[in-house]
């Protein structure tokens, strides 16, 4: 089971962004929100200060994907980290008490 969930994780079969904001307390209200601000920006720039504004909120995207992607590979680094604590103590347990 382990082994096919890392088998997957490598290949990028595992999806673990999928449904998590949506079925989030207020994630409905904030999109909603989101929408009506950017119509109501959208109709009064021109069109080339939308391509800026998209321009600006693209680059703040790739940035927060960036950020996203830092702290679950440290988040993975520390959970290997643990692992491995727990199953050093777990062999000193096991060997304190067979000796």
């Amino acid at each position: 089971m382990a082994e096919d969930y890392l088998r997957q994780l490598y290949r990028n079969g595992l999806d673990y962004y999928a449904g998590l904001a949506a079925h989030q307390p207020g994630f409905e209200e904030v999109k909603a929100r989101y929408g009506r601000c950017a119509r109501k920006i959208r109709s009064r720039l021109t069109q080339k200060q939308v391509v800026w504004l998209k321009s600006l909120i693209d680059a703040q995207y790739e940035m927060e994907c960036i950020h996203c992607e830092t702290a679950f590979a440290e988040g993975f680094r520390l959970c290997a980290r643990l692992t491995g604590e727990l199953n050093a103590r777990a062999v000193s347990a096991r060997d304190a008490a067979s000796g």
